[in-house]
């Protein structure tokens, strides 16, 4: 009896581990905007987390819907970042995005018929996923 509760003890215990190590390796710590964008080139085949405000820099309203271009600001700097994931997100909120560093459409227009969304510049920024 005592081995049969100590061998769940045990698998309690591991299991603790195993959910703390998934929990830290699937949340990585933000980097400083300031740290990415000084060295763009050593974070751009990595992932990387970042962590700020999110500011919308503008809306393009095509007829299938709205496309925004946003930035995230944290206390060392700003940074371009694309969403390529469906959600409710608002601007002024604090959030956290993990991706990699590639350019980023940062303005655009739409085309004549407001069917698709023509990129005009990019710029190096955070491709979240």
């Amino acid at each position: 009896m005592k081995r049969k509760t100590l061998s769940i003890a045990v698998i309690v215990v591991l299991l603790v581990v195993i959910i703390a190590f998934v929990i830290v390796v699937a949340k990585p710590r933000p980097v400083p905007i300031a740290e990415i964008l000084k060295n763009q080139q050593m974070y751009k085949t990595k992932r990387v987390s970042v962590e700020g405000t999110l500011i919308t820099v503008s809306t393009l309203r095509t007829k299938y819907g709205s496309v925004s271009f946003y930035t995230l600001k944290d206390k060392t700097g700003e940074i371009p970042v694309s969403i390529n994931t469906s959600g409710d997100f608002s601007s002024g909120s604090t959030i956290q995005f993990t991706g990699t560093i590639g350019q980023v459409c940062t303005q655009g227009s739409a085309d004549a018929n407001n069917e698709n969304v023509v990129c005009t510049k990019q710029e190096p920024g955070l491709i979240a996923q």
